[in-house]
C-alpha cells in the first residue's frame, strides 16, 4: 500500500483518502502489468539501479518492475484514469499522492503537477489566441465558398453564350440593323446575362 511508505501521515483515513488511496494501488499496479508486457519496459534487469532494491520474491526482474509507484502514477494517463477510480480530480489526486509519497520520488510528483498546471495555464492564456485564429480560418474558409460559389455562377452564365462563331454572327446581324459597333457588346451582354467584356472576348475569339 502506498501508506506503508509514508510512516508520517495519519493513519485515521477519511472515506475518500481510503478510496484515493486503493485507486492509487490499484491503478498503478494494473500500469506495472501492462508495462511488463511493453517492448521496452519488460526489458530484463540483471542489476538493480540505485535507489530501487529488488523483491527477493520476484523471480524476474524487468524494467517494469523497477518503477515506485509515484512514478506509475505519471505514465500512460494513469493519475487520469486514478482520479475517475477514486472519484476525485487530477489535482486533489496528486496533491494527497504528495502527501502519502516517498520523500525520494516527492520531486517527481511536484514536477507532473506542476507542468499539468503550467499546461492549463499556457492553453488558458493562449485561448484568446486560438480563437483568433480559428475565427480567422473561418472567415478564409467562408471566403473561399463565396469566391468558388461566384465562380461557379459566372461559368453557368457565361456557357449560356453561344459559341463565338455564333455569337459573331448575331453581332452582325445587330450592326446590321443599323446598332452601332460599340454598342453591340453591350446589348448581348444584356441578353445572355454577362458582361460586356465576356461578350467582347468572345467576338475577339471568333476573328
Amino acid at each position: 500500500m502506498p501508506i506503508e511508505c509514508a510512516p508520517h501521515v495519519d493513519l485515521e483515513l477519511t472515506e475518500q483518502q481510503a478510496r484515493t488511496m486503493l485507486a492509487i494501488q490499484a491503478k498503478t499496479e494494473q500500469l506495472k502489468q501492462t508495462l511488463r508486457q511493453d517492448p521496452l519496459w519488460g526489458t530484463p534487469v540483471y542489476l538493480p539501479p540505485r535507489g530501487f532494491p529488488l523483491k527477493p520474491e520476484t523471480s524476474e526482474q524487468v524494467l517494469a518492475e523497477q518503477l515506485p509507484w509515484p512514478a506509475l502514477l505519471t505514465l500512460a494517463n494513469c493519475a487520469e484514469e486514478t482520479a475517475v477510480l477514486a472519484q476525485c480530480s487530477v489535482k486533489e489526486l496528486l496533491l494527497y499522492a504528495i502527501q502519502i509519497c516517498p520523500y525520494q520520488h516527492v520531486a517527481v510528483l511536484i514536477q507532473f503537477l506542476s507542468h499539468k498546471e503550467g499546461v492549463q495555464a499556457s492553453a488558458k492564456a493562449l485561448s484568446p489566441y486560438i480563437r483568433q485564429l480559428r475565427d480567422k480560418e473561418a472567415r478564409i474558409k467562408a471566403g473561399a465558398r463565396k469566391g468558388a460559389d461566384k465562380s461557379a455562377h459566372t461559368r453557368r452564365k457565361q456557357s449560356k453564350v453561344p459559341a463565338p462563331q455564333d455569337l459573331q454572327r448575331e453581332a452582325d446581324k445587330l450592326m446590321a440593323s443599323h446598332y452601332a459597333k460599340q454598342d453591340v457588346a453591350g446589348i448581348l451582354a444584356k441578353r445572355y446575362d454577362v458582361t460586356p467584356t465576356t461578350i467582347r472576348r468572345k467576338l475577339n475569339a471568333a476573328t
